[in-house]
């Protein structure tokens, strides 16, 4: 067993064919090893003219929809986003990097209209997956990404972290309808709209769908955007991803027992879903944690269960912890031929500038194979932004770098590797 407080230990011999590489990085500084041949972005294309990527650069009529792009959906999606990338931008406008991403990605990316698109940007990385490629982006133009569906929204950090809880209490609203009108507002279509559309015209467009007129339509300023299409996504996350950048969402208004109209209101300050889950027999125990890894969430216990109020992400981070694991896979004899030998893995250059802890945690436990604890971390700790740069370094080292800097402690047991503070550390 590896234990540790986080001091930097000396490089060990490399594996014959374990040879882990960097390359230079801009803008931010980043540098990120690479274990497979990536895809280069970064020539120049012509610009689309508005707020909102789409390789699409000439107008459309219906007749011509038939050359939409083809967007990745479902596990395809998923698997587009934990692909490397290999970026390369030297002055270049941001909508016209973001648009050659999803052609060559064939991923849907949205660009709040409130984020200039005509900006210049400078920016290299090497081997980051395009989800953390994204992110690290977005936090670079002052933004956050939301990962909607099979589309990748960029826009203001509030309206981003709002975006997917506030559409999910929409759909919650929807479910409760008749069939025959839930069914129209949960079916999953795609969405076009041509060069100069006015953002009040989509919006009565796309009410037409459900036979509902829009009260409080003078909500949305007038405003010409590019042309632009999404994958298949129900009319409510349609009406969402709209309207999110006006910060409003919509409510049903209901006429004799239908809904025939909806009305714009303001986005809630603070959207939340409620969920329970098993409190299990250290229920104390875990309510405590897990109000110091969420502060922002209500957490109570209720009885023999466990009330958490708070964003879809945190349900989502939470029903991760909480999935059971296939022991059966742990106890095999024999490991995957292809599987990395840390004792003899040498990096022989790791270097990040201003990354959040959680990001280069979870990017090395995931190449390395390992399974990473974060046990009473808080999340203030896990979003601190830190800088490493080692030299034919260990991978154990790589991690006890990453604890000092972070303020944690480190250790490592066979293919686990568990952080905790230092004050809750065991002596």
């Amino acid at each position: 067993m590896k234990t540790s407080h986080p001091t930097p230990s000396k490089s060990s011999k490399l594996k014959k064919g374990r040879h882990f590489g960097l390359l230079a990085a801009g803008s931010m500084g980043l540098l990120i090893w690479f274990l497979s041949p990536q895809l280069t972005v970064g020539k120049e294309v012509p610009p689309i003219g508005s707020h909102l990527v789409s390789p699409l650069t000439q107008p459309q009529s219906p007749k011509d929809r038939a050359s939409d792009p083809t967007w990745k959906t479902g596990p395809a999606f998923e698997k587009r986003l934990e692909e490397p990338i290999d970026l390369a931008w030297t002055k270049s406008a941001l909508r016209d990097a973001l648009r050659q991403i999803g052609q060559t990605r064939e991923i849907a990316l949205l660009l709040d209209r409130r984020i200039d698109p005509d900006q210049r940007i400078t920016w290299k990385s090497h081997g980051l997956p395009l989800r953390d490629t994204l992110e690290a982006l977005a936090t670079h133009l002052g933004a956050e990404v939301s990962f909607f569906g099979p589309a990748v929204y960029l826009g203001p950090p509030d309206a981003a972290k709002r975006l997917r809880t506030v559409a999910a209490l929409a759909r919650q609203k929807w479910r409760g309808m008749p069939p025959v009108q839930s069914k129209i507002w949960l079916r999953k279509k795609p969405l076009h709209w041509n060069d100069l559309a006015e953002p009040r015209g989509l919006l009565i467009s796309l009410a037409e769908e459900a036979g509902c007129q829009i009260d409080r339509l003078e909500k949305i300023p007038h405003d010409l955007w590019a042309e632009g299409s999404l994958p298949p996504l129900t009319l409510i996350d349609r009406l969402s991803l709209v309207l999110i950048q006006f910060d409003l969402t919509f409510e049903p208004v209901e006429t004799g027992g239908r809904v025939d109209r909806i009305r714009l209101v303001e986005l809630p300050e603070r959207p939340t879903i409620t969920k329970t889950y098993p409190g299990g027999p250290q229920a104390n125990e875990r309510v405590k944690t897990w109000k110091t890894t969420w502060p922002e969430a209500d957490i109570h216990l209720r009885g023999k269960r466990i009330e958490v109020i708070a964003r879809i992400e945190i349900h989502q981070q939470l029903a991760d912890q909480n999935r059971p694991t296939n022991s059966k896979k742990t106890t095999k004899p024999t490991e995957k031929k292809d599987s990395i030998d840390l004792a003899r893995v040498r990096v022989d250059h790791f270097a990040i500038t201003a990354q959040p802890v959680e990001a280069v945690l979870k990017y090395l436990a995931k190449r390395f194979e390992l399974q990473l604890e974060l046990t009473d971390v808080p999340r203030t700790d896990l979003e601190k932004r830190i800088s490493i740069s080692r030299e034919k370094a260990t991978v154990d080292s790589l991690f006890e770098a990453i604890a000092e800097e972070a303020g944690l402690t480190y250790r490592r047991e066979g293919k686990t590797v568990e952080f905790r503070p230092i004050s809750t550390a065991n002596p």
